[in-house]
């Protein structure tokens, strides 16, 4: 008996060896190879075998095209980084292609230039996409093309399984969403993205379409299945377009998502089967631009998100359940049906619920068929939703088309003792809020006097928006009344790399006195980025464009007698030319 004892612990005690032997060559085949150029770089990329690592140098790297090929596997990735997070500068006419498999980019800085080709980071090179990668920790700022009509991407993601992480990209100021999601290809369907923990900067108004922060899909593949999930993203001033998000496919989840002061809305599109869950819509006091969410198609769960101070209307109202087009083109839209609203709440937002939006029957006599939005939204639940408004609101509720089609069940609304027109299914109630956090107010306990509705896979929602469980206790909206201690929303540490620090500096403005054109020209292109240019004179002569590449103000010293700007520049030239990162009062 002692001996077959021993035999066996000499067994374990040889497989226990090999067994780190086996861990030791493995730790010893992970290498990190040092570049510090393009050629070295390159040969590290075509050398690489799983686990190495390509450190990049710190420094500034100009007019770099990165094309990052190689297979890595599940347990040893092959990675591409800076020698320190947000040293190395990717500057000039600079791009990254990614293609294979498990690769991983960390640590980069792109700014000072633009992408020479159609995107400045890609998921794919030529006809290889990319599956199992990420790219985390990176910047893009103010990486744009030089005019604002000509268009490129940020980060194109293709193939299935990638990541995009604790990122900060701000200032896209060009034609083009973002980030966009392309489906064309089985291989890119069902690809199962991420898009998580980014910190997505102020984007400024291009005017127009085709500047969305975050597109995934298009008209021409919105019937694809994408499954990308959207998650813990700040997006802070988005205001390129009226959509912020514009998901154009099918399977999307967007969870725990910070929407702070953006201009636009989270929109599906097209496409259907979106989970919208757990969001924060954060607006202001002045701006009537601010958005929630807005549905078009089939099958979405709008659940628990949180809309506060919005004044955004119609297109851009807190949520706006627009109507479709009898057999509608893909690029057009398709009648809201199935879709859930439930656990949901608005606070001071001016004309929170409008149902219908976009219906334009009566222009009939002159639009085109193909265009007229006449079937209203048909069996959608709004349930268990509540509104409160500090002041009273003449129409929480507006109704464009008829809303036969939509059920309304344990609902509370809050409206100061101001009459509207309800519907049967929101309870008028004189519940209060308290104050939570600087955005977060939540209800007092007698909101429970209203009995929680409990429809087909109601239970499946089980948690509130801050994480507590709705298995016991359970009450409408979005916030249980038991929160003691509210999220810190805007914390920057949870969003973005740790090694950015997303606060611009702030200056003092300098007001500068010009009396000529001479001097106008002069000082436009020595200001700093904020200043206040004073016209003292009456007459301004200009016979070349004024290029803006800052943030500046012209103004008339005397508001009484404006002065004048006579220009006589070569045709179809503008007075005032916007350049990257411009922007003029």
């Amino acid at each position: 008996m002692v001996t077959m004892q021993t035999g066996i612990k000499h067994i374990l005690y040889i497989i226990t060896v090999f067994i780190f032997f086996i861990g030791c060559q493995q730790t010893q085949s992970v290498e990190t190879v040092r570049v510090s150029n393009a050629d070295e770089l390159n040969k590290a990329i075509a050398n690489a075998q799983p686990g190495t690592v390509i450190e990049m140098a710190n420094g500034e790297w100009n007019d770099l095209r990165i094309r990052f090929t190689s297979q890595g596997t599940e347990n040893q990735s092959i990675t591409l980084k800076a020698e320190t997070p947000g040293e190395v500068i990717i500057q000039g006419k600079s791009d990254l292609k990614i293609g294979g498999e498990y690769l991983v980019v960390e640590g980069l800085f792109f700014t000072n230039g633009a992408s020479p080709s159609e995107s400045v980071i890609e998921f794919a090179i030529d006809d290889v996409v990319a599956n199992n990668c990420r790219v985390t920790h990176c910047v893009i700022k103010d990486y744009n093309k030089a005019q604002r009509n000509l268009q490129d991407l940020w980060v194109r993601f293709k193939g299935r399984n990638n990541q995009l992480d604790h990122c900060y990209l701000a200032g896209k100021s060009n034609r083009g969403p973002t980030i966009r999601v392309d489906l064309a290809g089985n291989e890119s369907i069902k690809n199962y993205h991420q898009i998580t923990n980014n910190h997505f900067g102020a984007r400024p108004p291009k005017g127009g379409p085709s500047a969305e922060t975050i597109q995934i899909g298009t008209s021409s593949t919105s019937m694809a299945p994408s499954y990308t999930m959207v998650a813990n993203n700040l997006f802070e001033r988005c205001n390129g377009e009226v959509e912020v998000i514009s998901s154009k496919s099918n399977f999307n989840e967007f969870r725990n998502n910070v929407f702070y002061k953006s201009e636009g809305s989270l929109v599906t599109r097209h496409g259907n089967y979106c989970v919208i869950d757990g969001n924060y819509f954060i607006g202001d006091e002045e701006n009537d631009q601010i958005g929630g969410i807005r549905l078009i198609g089939t099958g979405h769960w709008v659940t628990n998100n949180y809309f506060y101070n919005l004044k955004g209307q119609v297109f851009r109202s807190p949520l706006a359940v627009m109507n479709g087009i009898p057999k509608s083109p893909l690029n057009r839209y398709i009648q809201v049906t199935d879709v859930v609203v439930a656990y949901n709440s608005w606070v001071n937002c001016i004309s929170p619920w409008q149902f219908g939006v976009g219906s334009n029957v009566d222009q009939k006599d002159v639009l085109p068929a193909s265009e007229i939005r006449s079937e209203a939204p048909i069996r959608t639940l709004v349930a268990n939703n509540v509104i409160h408004n500090a002041a009273g609101d003449t129409d929480p509720i507006v109704q464009h088309d008829t809303m036969d089609g939509i059920d309304f069940k344990s609902n509370a609304i809050n409206n100061q003792g101001m009459e509207f027109k309800g519907v049967e299914g929101l309870k008028t109630m004189d519940f209060s809020m308290k104050k939570s956090g600087e955005y977060l107010w939540v209800p007092s306990n007698n909101i429970t006097e209203v009995e929680v509705f409990n429809g087909f896979e109601f239970d499946q929602i089980a948690e509130d928006l801050v994480g507590n469980s709705r298995r016991e206790n359970n009450t409408i909206g979005a916030i249980l009344p038991t929160l003691e201690t509210a999220p810190n929303i805007l914390d920057a540490s949870k969003y973005g790399p740790g090694w950015f620090d997303a606060k611009p500096v702030e200056t003092e403005a300098k007001i500068h006195s010009v009396s000529s054109s001479e001097e106008l020209v002069k000082v436009i292109s020595a200001a700093k980025s904020g200043d206040v240019i004073e016209l003292t004179s009456g007459e301004y002569a200009l016979n070349r464009s004024l290029k803006i590449d800052k943030k500046l103000t012209i103004a008339s010293a005397d508001a009484t007698s404006r002065s004048t700007i006579l220009y006589a520049g070569p045709a179809e030239t503008p007075v005032f030319e916007m350049n990257p990162k411009g922007a003029l009062t």
